[in-house]
């Protein structure tokens, strides 16, 4: 019982490890698109017609419930001309 209850503590410290890197790199997103949005002069549902999705999703991002797929950062790329290493570095 001693041994199961050390496992769940090292796998809640690394989920935990591993949320803090996923925190700070939807910090980094969220911002990047905050920036791009206000330096087009873009609301979130003007972006959303430009990137052909909801609203909602773009309220997602930006408010951290949600992260943008893959597919979802290659039409980022693509519609806006940004670089998707551009979010994350």
């Amino acid at each position: 019982m001693k041994k199961e209850t050390e496992e769940n503590k090292n796998q809640k410290n690394a989920d935990e490890q591993s949320n803090s890197r996923s925190d700070s790199e939807d910090a980094k997103f969220i911002k990047v698109l905050k920036k791009i949005m206000a330096d087009r002069n873009l609301k979130q549902l003007s972006l959303a017609e430009v990137l052909g999705i909801r609203q909602s999703q773009i309220s997602n991002w930006l408010n951290g419930k949600s992260q943008p797929t893959y597919a979802s950062l290659q039409n980022i790329k693509d519609k806006l001309k940004v670089r998707v290493e551009d979010f994350f570095e």
